[in-house]
């Protein structure tokens, strides 16, 4: 059975208009007024009633609509279902939102683009690419010190941001034109003095910028201004006052000359003037007997220059200009030149240029391409003024597509070391000289042509002469690795190296017998003596040889480290020191003990040795010494003693006297070696550092240097008394001038505090954590310097 709706009811509205109620009780009378229905039990709608319609309307629309609206709204909807009714108020509301944003639009075009007056700057203004205007983006660069106005269709820096960044007023420019909307206001945004910074960093390039304010100088902490690809003519000669420029881009330009004194910014590394249209690059310092100063400063404000043409330059790009061999013979190139481009220049004959490239001691990169050379230019070998080696580091020479042929540049190089070929393995000093475009050819290329080459020579010698045969060369041998030398030896057990040893030990005790016996003379024998291998070659006792654990390009040695005695059973039966299982057959001739001065200064290379490795070596931690130990190792910068299981006292043994006693470790170190700058006594067993004070601080009358590294990482310090008495000689005066202690490595120990004076050292690096103690806390001693130490430690 269907729900059949009745007709509406032909009531009248209740008495009374919409203008006499209250607006606010409005909605609860309507909703009081319409009558209530039993839910249906069939689960329809309930019908639709005029009423019902009315109330809909009145509450969507009150707010916006007049008495009179809403009334003829009403009697104009009573024909409407409730779906149509919704309908329409729906397309009333996009049509409302539709025209707000066309009369924002409207406003954000006659306000310089900033939007309304009344309504902050929107972001983007609807662009898809998310993109500040340039007000807001200069607004922001005072919070940041980057400013970044490129691709902006700009005729010159906008005057917004001096006034914004500089508080002043840029005179009006002559050839720019002005601009149309000038933001006086900014973005609405408040920045407070202590959150500006300084502008560092100025991006403005690819834009149509014809002239550039002298204004500009006036942004002293500038160290990167980017003009590239715009329209500029000259620039301001004002623009060498920015001391602080490390980046200068004006390439793809209009420029005919540079700014004056250019030369002079002290600080400049890149300089980049490519595409323009420059003759020459002046490279004067103009001298100027009165300091720079402004009109309305009270003070004069000298601006620092430099003494030298571009002291800091680096890399200088000047290709595609109108430059010439002529124009550069008498420039005088910065000596701290890494890299030149003057590619696309026709510079002719360019021989004095070369001899000035050539004294650069720091050039590595020369791009010449397309430069137009006159063979004059590379007729002779190239000679500089002060008959020094040419090009010393040069390391690329490209003159692509300049129409010079390996023979034609070969007179030009004659005497330096140079390879024309890109595939060619290039040995360490030589030059790459690019003439052509080549292809780079990777390793496994160059092995088949090699493979090629070499079955096809054997072809051909074999089809000249068929009655001879043609032996083809066998490959070398292959390199064997340790482990299979050691096989061969018969070192891999431990009775193999037990028995090596056994015959090195004979081997010294025969040759040392036979030594003794031919220095001491002897009576005539009456009767001959049968003569053996030894005694018809004596040889004299020889000392075992470190070179195999001897590097000379470093002037280090390394001692091979040991590991301790294993317990494979209750009770040993050797008493042999098992080394490490990768020793080879030289590690076996190295005593046990951490330190073998005696063995160390016996070599031909102990007066030159700056650094001494003994890491691990802790089967037996003593010191052999030899007779004398004064002047042993002169020349000994490091030393490294680290996982050796040291402890304050070390066990001395020396040659010439029965016994061994017992030694202070910091002390006999700084007894043996004073020439010590850096210690590594690391993951040891020390707990005191007595006599550190011998150890650290220098003395010219011992001719002790003083230590600056000092590693003592990993041991078991509690106190370190030692070194707040070390630090008390700095409490009035400096003990030593011109000494510092560059670092000291404290980590991992148990030091449970830390005395305040240590803040008194000339100490650069400290390094204390993994320990026991509290205070200071950790932003004391990490982060406000040593220094610091002192001065806040009585208000923790």
């Amino acid at each position: 059975m269907s729900h059949i709706p009745r007709p509406a009811s032909p009531r009248k509205p209740t008495t009374g208009t919409l203008s006499n109620r209250n607006p606010s009780s409005l909605g609860r009378t309507v909703a009081a007024s319409t009558p209530t229905r039993k839910p249906n039990p069939f689960g329809n709608s309930p019908r639709a009633t005029p009423s019902t319609i009315r109330n809909v309307r009145s509450r969507a629309n009150l707010s916006e609509k007049t008495d009179t609206e809403i009334t003829e709204d009403t009697h104009s909807s009573s024909h409407l279902s409730v779906r149509d009714a919704i309908a329409r108020k729906r397309a009333e509301a996009k049509k409302a939102q539709a025209s707000r944003a066309a009369g924002d639009a409207e406003d954000a075009v006659w306000n310089g683009g900033r939007g309304s007056p009344d309504k902050p700057a929107e972001q983007d203004d609807g662009m898809d690419l998310k993109r500040w205007n340039v007000v807001e983006t200069i607004d922001r660069a005072r919070l940041t010190g980057s400013l970044n106005i490129s691709s902006r269709l700009l005729h010159s820096i906008p005057q917004y941001l001096f006034e914004s960044h500089l508080g002043i007023v840029p005179e009006p420019l002559k050839n720019a034109p002005p601009e149309e909307h000038t933001a006086r206001s900014g973005s609405g945004k408040t920045i407070s003095s202590w959150q500006a910074q300084d502008l560092s960093v100025l991006k403005a390039r690819d834009n149509s910028i014809l002239e550039i304010q002298p204004e500009i100088a006036l942004f002293g902490s500038l160290k990167l201004l980017d003009l590239h690809n715009n329209k500029l003519t000259s620039l301001p000669d004002c623009i060498t006052d920015l001391v602080y420029l490390t980046n200068l881009d004006l390439s793809q330009n209009l420029l005919t000359s540079l700014p004056r004194n250019l030369a002079s910014l002290p600080m400049l590394a890149a300089l980049s003037v490519s595409h323009n249209r420059l003759p020459s690059i002046s490279f004067d310092l103009e001298v100027t007997s009165t300091p720079r100063s402004h009109q309305d400063s009270f003070f004069t404000q000298v601006v620092p220059r430099a003494t030298v043409p571009f002291p800091q330059l680096a890399i200088l790009d000047a290709a595609h200009n109108l430059l010439t061999g002529e124009s550069m013979k008498d420039a005088p190139f910065p000596k701290a030149l890494t890299k030149v481009d003057l590619s696309g220049n026709q510079l002719g004959n360019a021989r004095e240029l070369f001899q000035r490239l050539a004294q650069l001691h720091e050039l590595r990169t020369m791009l010449l391409q397309s430069c137009g050379f006159d063979l004059q230019t590379f007729a002779s070998p190239v000679v500089t003024l002060d008959s020094q080696k040419p090009f010393p580091r040069l390391e690329l020479l490209d003159m692509m597509d300049s129409g010079i042929t390996p023979e034609q540049i070969k007179p030009f190089l004659s005497d330096l070391a140079y390879s024309c070929d890109v595939n060619e393995e290039r040995k360490p000093g030589d030059i790459q000289v690019i003439l052509h475009q080549q292809v780079k050819k990777e390793q496994w290329e160059i092995d088949i042509e090699r493979r090629i080459s070499r079955k096809q020579s054997v072809r051909n010698l074999a089809s000249s002469n068929k009655e001879t045969t043609v032996t083809i060369p066998a490959p070398p041998p292959a390199l064997k690795e340790s482990w299979e030398l050691e096989a061969e030896q018969g070192l891999l057990t431990e009775g193999g190296r037990r028995r090596a040893r056994a015959i090195a030990a004979q081997q010294n005790k025969e040759e040392a017998a036979q030594a003794h016996v031919h220095s001491v003379p002897s009576e005539p024998e009456l009767s001959p003596k049968p003569t053996t291998a030894s005694s018809r070659s004596p040889s004299p006792n020889r000392v075992p040889s470190l070179s195999a654990h001897y590097t000379q390009s470093t002037l280090t040695l390394q001692l091979p480290s040991s590991n301790p005695r294993p317990k494979a059973h209750a009770r040993a039966f050797s008493l042999v020191a098992n080394l490490e299982p990768s020793g080879s057959k030289e590690d076996l001739l190295v005593p046990n003990p951490t330190l073998p001065l005696s063995l160390i200064s016996q070599q031909s290379f102990a007066r030159t040795l700056r650094v001494l490795t003994l890491s691990n070596r802790r089967v037996d931690p003593s010191f052999m010494l030899p007779e004398s130990t004064e002047n042993v190792l002169p020349a000994l910068d490091e030393l490294n003693m680290d996982g050796c299981a040291l402890n304050d006292s070390v066990v001395i043994s020396q040659d010439g006297l029965s016994g061994t006693r017992s030694e202070p470790l910091l002390q006999i170190i700084a007894r043996l070696f004073p020439s010590l700058s850096t210690l590594n006594l690391s993951y040891n067993l020390l707990t005191t550092l007595n006599g550190a004070d011998a150890l650290i601080i220098p003395d010219w009358d011992k001719r002790r240097k003083g230590l600056k590294v000092f590693r003592l990482q990993g041991n078991r310090l509690a106190d370190i008394e030692a070194l707040e008495a070390v630090a008390e000689g700095w409490k009035d005066e400096k003990k030593v001038d011109g000494w510092r202690l560059e670092e000291l490595d404290l980590r991992e120990n148990e030091i449970a505090k830390l005395p305040p004076t240590l803040g008194l050292l000339p100490l650069d690096v400290l390094l204390v954590e993994g320990n026991l103690f509290r205070v200071p806390g950790r932003r004391v001693w990490e982060r406000e310097g040593m220094y610091q130490l002192l001065i806040l430690w009585p208000k923790l």
